[in-house]
């Protein structure tokens, strides 16, 4: 089960002002500026996500036995936490999808992992390496042919290095990574070579000795996380980040971890570990799809929760007796006819038809993420504790129907005295329930944009009843 610490009085006291006196957000006026190139007007939060995007690849982002890892996620993990807010991913394919959730305004952090040419309504965090380009060919071949990025910053070094009889070509590829792994797939004996940044070109040799860095080139050049101008309370807190929580120390742990350990750099690119690669994510995932199409709940949310509950260990019992994939209490295996929490196939069965039994009991909700959310908390914390959540939303002016400034903010409050004593169900631990529908959810939208489905209408089709 997920522990979380009780939530602080200054969080506590937050909460109720912004309950009891902000039901919607106010909006915030644009600052003027003697500048005509003034920033966009500051955008305020509605809610407790910090949004990321991020390519994937060996090094940076991706998911390992159902769990995110790499470089910048675990990086990036770190400042949410110093924030204390969540992170939600958005996963970049290529450039057209960026831009896009640029121009949307739908990302708060853009980690490009590499240098980055930049967008007029993004700025730079602060610089935490540095970085050249380099030729990457295959060992014991001199190079012929050069490939390098669509966009790349190595495109202008490259541009000047390689002169006749050196042939440069222009490829698509969403990172550098990519580019390298495309140019294992392709004879030595065809002399193709890749320009790339040196970071990455260094952790490729490294994963993969059939390659060598053929030559170094250009200027040393940045490399620094981007965020939205339009969210200028960012500025601060990654610079604080990167000169107070970035030590050496933790640099060079996650540099071992990610760049320089060939063994198991080697395992995390066997593709039947990784969900980007192998399009699964546990090895029930032939049950949970039965299970899901039975009740009409998305496969990937069953996914989600087992990992968070169980990490797909059918034995896993916690310390207060919950027990199997999906971490059942007795009592509650038993309401819903489940006789064997360790039993795949059974388990994953019953947790669609409760969670389906859940998401019904909040079909009012406002949003299928809403809907969504009161279901994973409920199935957290019971949804006695829920409806409490939200008989105290309603008396202090808040949408009862949402999650987001809304039952998320009510439902921690159970945990005191001052709220719970009036509540149905008496108190509970809520900000360990807000945490685990957040963390659920998170990792369910990470699997649905990996394994891209069409989905069931608000989670949920005709099912059981």
């Amino acid at each position: 089960m997920v522990k979380q610490a009780a939530p602080t009085l200054g969080l506590i006291m937050m909460m109720v002002i912004v309950g009891c006196y902000q039901s919607t957000p106010d909006p915030i006026k644009p600052q003027t500026h003697q500048s005509t190139s003034s920033p966009p007007a500051p955008i305020k939060e509605t809610d407790n996500a910090l949004r990321v995007a991020i390519r994937k690849s060996l090094t940076d982002y991706f998911i390992y036995r159902g769990r995110p890892r790499g470089f910048e996620y675990d990086l990036v993990l770190r400042f949410a936490k110093h924030l204390d807010r969540r992170i939600s991913i958005r996963i970049v394919t290529d450039d057209r999808q960026l831009n896009s959730l640029i121009e949307a305004n739908e990302i708060d952090l853009w980690i490009p992992s590499e240098p980055w040419t930049g967008h007029p309504k993004w700025r730079p965090g602060p610089v935490y390496s540095h970085t050249d380009s380099v030729v990457v060919g295959w060992r014991g071949h001199a190079p012929k042919h050069v490939q390098t990025r669509a966009g790349a910053e190595t495109t202008k070094d490259l541009t000047r290095w390689c002169a006749p009889p050196c042939i440069q070509e222009v490829v698509d590829a969403n990172n550098d990574w990519e580019l390298l792994q495309n140019t294992a797939k392709i004879p030595s004996k065809q002399g193709i070579a890749a320009a790339v940044n040196r970071r990455h070109g260094e952790a490729f040799v490294v994963f993969d000795p059939r390659f060598v860095l053929v030559h170094g080139m250009g200027a040393s050049k940045p490399v620094q996380w981007w965020f939205n101008a339009a969210k200028p309370q960012l500025e601060p807190s990654l610079k604080k980040f990167f000169s107070q929580g970035f030590k050496p120390r933790l640099q060079a742990a996650l540099h071992a971890r990610y760049f320089a350990a060939p063994t198991q750099m080697r395992m995390r690119a066997r593709p039947w570990v990784r969900t980007d690669l192998a399009q699964r994510i546990t090895r029930w995932d032939s049950d949970l799809r039965t299970a899901g199409e039975m009740y009409g709940i998305d496969w990937r949310l069953l996914a989600a929760v087992m990992m968070v509950e169980s990490a797909q260990n059918r034995f896993a019992t916690s310390s207060v007796g919950a027990q199997g994939l999906f971490q059942f209490m007795p009592a509650t295996a038993k309401a819903i006819g489940l006789d064997d929490p360790s039993d795949p196939k059974e388990s994953s069965r019953a947790a669609a038809r409760y969670l389906k039994r859940l998401m019904r009991r909040f079909k009012r909700a406002s949003s299928p993420y809403d809907q969504r959310m009161f279901a994973l908390a409920s199935y957290n914390v019971g949804h006695g504790h829920v409806d409490d959540a939200r008989r105290l939303a309603d008396r202090l002016g808040l949408d009862i129907e949402v999650w987001d400034q809304g039952i998320s903010l009510t439902l921690p409050l159970l945990a005191q005295r001052e709220f719970s004593k009036d509540a149905k169900h008496g108190s509970c631990q809520g900000l360990v329930a807000t945490r685990y529908a957040e963390h659920v959810s998170d990792l369910y939208e990470q699997y649905s944009q990996l394994l891209p489905e069409s989905l069931v209408d608000r989670d949920g089709g005709p099912g059981e009843p």
